[in-house]
């Protein structure tokens, strides 16, 4: 049995789609043995909390779609007459004429309501930041003299107030300022605003309280389907619950998407969009380069300006059990986060986080398969490590990671600004950072759980520290590393790019690598391929030091005419035979379509293997484990790379609508 409900029904209606009930109504006749519930379009504002169902499907009226919206009433309708310009000032701050309850966290959020793409506003952590003039921020010289919160007694920088953006900020008596200035930040494919000043005439969403906007608390076997989640702290939270179903959910999220809470067990996540709505003027550094104020707990972090405007679209803990997470797209964010046992994360579209796609080894983490997703436009597509580690292997494999996009890492810095050495740049009025930035494929914080990277297609570009592939960089053996597969491509365009591709990892810890392809492509092309730190060899009571070297080439690695074979070579013959990168390639992967310059849009480079690429039946035969979970034979040779040759484009997101390469229409979400 069904019944209807819409965001003007009453109590006294008799639940269908000609006479519905109130959401409250109908929530209570679901508790009371019903088995679906049926939204009318329309926009329902307030948080929904769904507790202690079973059997249970809420979703969007046939041929309409509803929208839950975690927003005050306030602000959303313009023009209104809720703001008041601030006295004695000629800035476009305004501030409410009401108070409104703010749970002693001071930390209102907010959006622009109707804004296409989903765009947030930032919450400016003080007011003096909302009402700056300034809008450039970076570390400074304690000494220096500029307008900007007072740094601890122990500091060695500070930094000076900043305006952000268009954004709010709460005081404490519960009053919210907002201000919409134009920026004039001028980065290039990252468009300033200049919209609407006065928020009188634009709609906002606004919200003070910590909460989810869809709450789904000690339920079982309950499905959500077909409706658009939006605004709130976080948009979807899920607690205590086994078997629930997020299926065609939008959210447009607050600081986070989706949290799982509790111990939830086979969660089922597909076929959603969320976006996080990250403002294309908010910098990495407004949420990452934190300053200790001498108003702080000397035993707290420090805070950086705009840290509470954006958290993780996907989080959970260590309870978690059979999380599975398919066909979404995780868009416009700061990071993803996989927690607990049994995690499948596949067929997904990750673009613009400005931290981590994916961070793995979260506490208790264990059987995490990451398989036929696309990663884009973010500073690191796998994070591990931290003070966690996985227990057993996580598997990370046949996906397709491009990075050559950059994303907005810091804000443009004022004259003074002090750089990594401690000393105020000689040219400060160059000084910008790194403003834009590319990624890389791996970070390790330390520990390392178990790890396989195989069968994945990896590019990079411009990538000027210490390699373009950081997977095996300061790697201690805390667990083993596996890499297999991969085509590994460097695109150079910029000097001191051509530092070398990859590393070999100490012949004397649990670490396997081959049937890998590496290429570089660019301007810059003349740098080594493979770097491999110092290590310790014994030889008998000797104990001999085979000193850091570079290789131009698997040649010279591994000794093939005319070179020597590579003392390296040698000790992984022994140790991990038949020795690291025995069967790897080092020339062009020959793909089908390919501008590293990535000129096109998204998907519009065709990575799939060419007839006469050298990657074809190359790789090696994969150890029995990884073999079980890619599905590949075991009596022949794979292609490497992502997709064997001949594959269809690969179709990742809601619906499958983003294939790689581009085919057909682009989809209506934005790019």
């Amino acid at each position: 049995m069904s019944i209807v409900v819409s965001p003007d029904g009453l109590v006294e209606n008799e639940g269908t789609a000609a006479s519905p009930w109130s959401l409250e109504t109908g929530l209570t006749q679901l508790a009371n043995g019903e088995d679906v519930l049926y939204l009318r379009g329309g926009i329902y504002v307030g948080p929904l909390f769904v507790h202690n169902l079973t059997g249970k499907v809420i979703c969007s009226y046939p041929g309409e779609h509803a929208i839950i919206d975690g927003t005050l009433k306030d602000f959303r309708d313009a023009p209104n007459d809720l703001w008041d310009p601030v006295v004695g000032t000629d800035s476009d701050e305004y501030v409410s004429k009401d108070s409104y309850d703010h749970d002693n966290n001071n930390t209102a959020h907010g959006s622009f309501l109707d804004r296409v793409p989903h765009t947030r506003l930032i919450t400016h952590q003080f007011l003096e930041d909302l009402q700056s003039e300034n809008e450039k921020c970076g570390r400074m010289p304690v000494d220096q003299a500029v307008d900007g919160p007072q740094p601890a007694d122990d500091a060695t920088t500070r930094r000076p107030w900043v305006y952000m953006g268009p954004g709010i900020f709460q005081d404490d008596d519960g009053f919210i300022h907002v201000r919409l200035s134009p920026t004039h930040n001028n980065v290039a494919c990252f468009p300033d605003y200049d919209g609407e000043t006065d928020p009188r005439n634009v709609p906002l969403a606004i919200w003070t309280l910590a909460q989810g906007v869809l709450r789904i608390v000690g339920c079982a076997a309950v499905q959500v389907c077909d409706i658009t989640v939006r605004h709130g702290d976080a948009g979807v939270v899920i607690e205590d619950c086994n078997d629930v179903r997020l299926d065609h959910v939008e959210i447009l999220a607050g600081p986070q998407g989706i949290r799982l809470s509790g111990k939830c067990v086979g969660t089922v996540i597909t076929h959603c969009l969320i976006d996080g709505g990250l403002p294309p003027w908010y910098f990495r550094s407004d949420r990452k380069d934190e300053f200790k104020l001498l108003s702080d707990d000397p035993h707290s972090k420090g805070h950086a300006p705009g840290e509470n405007t954006t958290r993780s679209l996907l989080a959970g803990n260590k309870q978690l059990q059979g999380t599975k997470i398919s066909f979404c797209e995780f868009i416009n964010g700061h990071d993803n986060a996989l927690f607990g046992n049994g995690v499948e994360f596949s067929r997904n579209w990750v673009k613009n986080m400005n931290d981590d796609a994916i961070i793995i080894d979260t506490e208790n983490a264990a059987e995490h398969h990451i398989f036929g997703n696309v990663i884009e436009q973010c500073q690191t597509a796998i994070s591990s490590g931290s003070k966690n580690a996985a227990s057993t292997d996580t598997l990370v494999y046949r996906n397709l990671i491009d990075l050559r996009h950059p994303f907005t890492k810091s804000r443009p810095r004022p004259p003074g600004t002090v750089d990594g050495d401690g000393e105020p740049s000689p040219e400060p009025e160059f000084n910008n950072g790194d403003i834009l930035a590319t990624g890389t494929i791996y970070k390790s914080q330390h520990p390392d759980g178990p790890l396989a990277i195989f069968q994945n297609t990896i590019v990079v570009k411009d990538r000027d520290s210490a390699s373009s592939f950081g997977f095996f960089r300061g790697y201690q053996g805390e667990a083993s590393l596996r890499s297999y597969n991969n085509v590994f491509v460097a695109v150079n365009t910029i000097p001191n790019s051509d530092k070398p591709i990859g590393f070999l990892p100490d012949p004397n810890l649990p670490a396997e690598t081959n049937g890998n392809a590496y290429y570089r492509a660019g301007q810059y092309i003349d740098g080594h391929l493979l770097h491999h730190p110092k290590y310790a060899v014994e030889d008998g009571p000797t104990t001999i030091i085979r000193p850091a070297t570079d290789f131009a080439s698997l040649a010279e690695l591994r000794g093939d005419p005319p070179f020597d074979k590579s003392l390296i070579f040698a000790d992984t013959e022994l140790t991990h035979p038949p020795g690291y990168e025995k069967n790897g390639i080092d020339s062009d992967p020959r793909f089908r379509d390919f501008d590293p310059a990535q000129a096109g849009p998204a998907g519009a480079d065709d990575m799939r293997l060419a007839s006469d690429s050298p990657a074809l039946h190359a790789g090696v035969v994969l150890p029995v484990d990884l073999r079980d979970a890619d599905g590949a034979p075991g009596d022949e040779q794979p292609d490497i790379g992502f997709l064997p040759y001949g594959s269809p484009p690969l179709a990742v997101g809601v619906d499958g609508r983003r294939t790689f390469p581009r085919t057909g229409s682009s989809p209506a979400v934005p790019d």
